[in-house]
Formats: structure tokens, C-alpha cells, sequence
């Protein structure tokens, strides 16, 4: 398989298991604390990750002493465990709809804050975006939620919007 074949592959592969974790994780957090579970989850996860990277011949000792890589996992954290407290309040939808919410947020955050130019055509799919949530959480019309519902919702938005931050600090620190 060629580089373009193998991109494509792994793009479809991380997007299986991206897309399968709010359900995952709405199940798993009905188990007990939203927090441990999480913390479990990274206890299997760090592991996993130290192999790849001795396999692919990664050295993380320097980022590790960088205060910044600090800071981002620090963001981080807190929107993960902002996004698994709120799972146990809203729906797995809900979640991935509000959170994944960080793409228009990093959009606008990059014009904004990076004067990044925007196009025409990145301009239209943000404001498709905003209109395409709103119909969707609500349905095409005016709907009350009930009070616990929304509360994980917005705490589902927040995580979206450390992450947006999280992502346009990185392009900051790092020159990406």
C-alpha cells in the first residue's frame, strides 16, 4: 500500500475509534466515578503508547521537561474530564455534537487570534456547522431541555472550547 492508501487507511481507523468512544464512554461512565474511570482508561492508555513510541524509536525526555507540553496536557485533562463528567448527565450524541463543536472554535479562534486568513468556502462550512448543531440539538424547533441534560451539554461545549484553545496554543508553542 502507498503512503496516500496507508494516510487514508489510518485516517478511517482513528475516525472508527474516535467516533465509537462517546458510546463507550457513555456506557462506561455509568459504572461509578466519571474521574476514575477516566483515570483508568489512561492507566491502560500510557502503557500502550510507551511501546509504540519505543517501537517507532520515539524519545519523549525532551518534550517531557518542556513547561509547555506541561501546560497542553494540563488543558487537556480538563477537557477530558470536563467531557466525562458530562456524559453522565447528557447523551453520547449530545457529547460528540457539543464537543467536536472545537473545530468551528479553533476556525475562528485561528482568524481571530493567529490572523489566519479565512476563505469563502471555510467561512460558509462554519456557518453551516453553527446552523447544522442548532437544528440538530434542537430538533428544528424550541425545545426545553431538562436542567441536567443541559448542564451536560454546556459542560460537553466547554471541553470543546478547552480543546480549541488547547489546539491554537499548540500552533502557537510549537510554530504548527
Amino acid at each position: 500500500m502507498d503512503m496516500k492508501g496507508r494516510a487514508v487507511a489510518a485516517t478511517l481507523l482513528s475516525s472508527l475509534f474516535w467516533g465509537s468512544s462517546f458510546p463507550v464512554i457513555a456506557y462506561g461512565v455509568t459504572l461509578g466515578n466519571p474521574v476514575l474511570f477516566l483515570f483508568l482508561r489512561f492507566m491502560i492508555a500510557a502503557p500502550m503508547a510507551l511501546v509504540i513510541m519505543t517501537v517507532f524509536g520515539i524519545d519523549m525526555r525532551r518534550p517531557l521537561l518542556s513547561g509547555a507540553v506541561w501546560f497542553l496536557g494540563l488543558l487537556n485533562a480538563m477537557a477530558f474530564i470536563m467531557q466525562y463528567i458530562a456524559q453522565t448527565w447528557t447523551t453520547a450524541t449530545n457529547a460528540a455534537l457539543f464537543i467536536n463543536l472545537y473545530i468551528i472554535f479553533v476556525a475562528a479562534g485561528s482568524v481571530m487570534f493567529l490572523k489566519e486568513k479565512i476563505t469563502w468556502k471555510l467561512g460558509v462550512a462554519v456557518g453551516l456547522g453553527i446552523i447544522g448543531t442548532a437544528l440538530i440539538e434542537t430538533k428544528g424547533g424550541v425545545t426545553v431541555a431538562s436542567w441536567e441534560t443541559f448542564r451536560g451539554d454546556l459542560l460537553s461545549l466547554f471541553a470543546g472550547l478547552i480543546w480549541s484553545i488547547y489546539i491554537i496554543l499548540s500552533k502557537v508553542l510549537f510554530g504548527l
